[in-house]
């Protein structure tokens, strides 16, 4: 349910501007997936952390964002989780607002693309092919 926002205050939008395809979100995605496990154990879904991305770099609210955190995480780790998210993108925010792969402040991004992709090979290589049909 949504709480009554005090119209005296401005809300609080995300302390950095986030591209979802550029390599400051992947950081952020990255970090993001980190918590996720510190607060539900053995996360292994992405959609939560990609959901929490769309909503950094579509500009909701603190209040917002614990509000639909609350319904995955509960009122009490909706909140603790949208206090880091909130301090994270503080911290980070020049390497969550970087385009390009070139800055140095990018290298975080590089290195979980890099873990990414290599996770991602392992698994195609540790697959078996599919039959083919004749």
């Amino acid at each position: 349910m949504p709480k009554e926002l005090n119209p005296n205050l401005r809300p609080q939008l995300p302390p950095a501007r986030i591209d979802v395809g550029s390599c400051g979100a992947q950081a952020l995605k990255k970090a993001i997936t980190d918590k996720l496990i510190e607060f539900l154990g053995e996360y292994t879904d992405d959609v939560l952390a990609e959901y929490i991305l769309v909503m950094m770099a579509h500009g909701k609210t603190r209040d917002q964002t614990m509000d639909d955190l609350e319904a995955f995480l509960g009122p009490k780790n909706g909140r603790s989780f949208t206090d880091w998210l909130w301090e994270n993108m503080t911290t980070h925010r020049r390497t969550y607002e970087k385009q390009a792969e070139g800055d140095a402040v990018a290298e975080p991004a590089k290195e979980a693309v890099a873990k990414q992709q290599t996770e991602q090979e392992t698994l195609v290589e540790g697959s078996k092919p599919l039959p083919v049909e004749e």
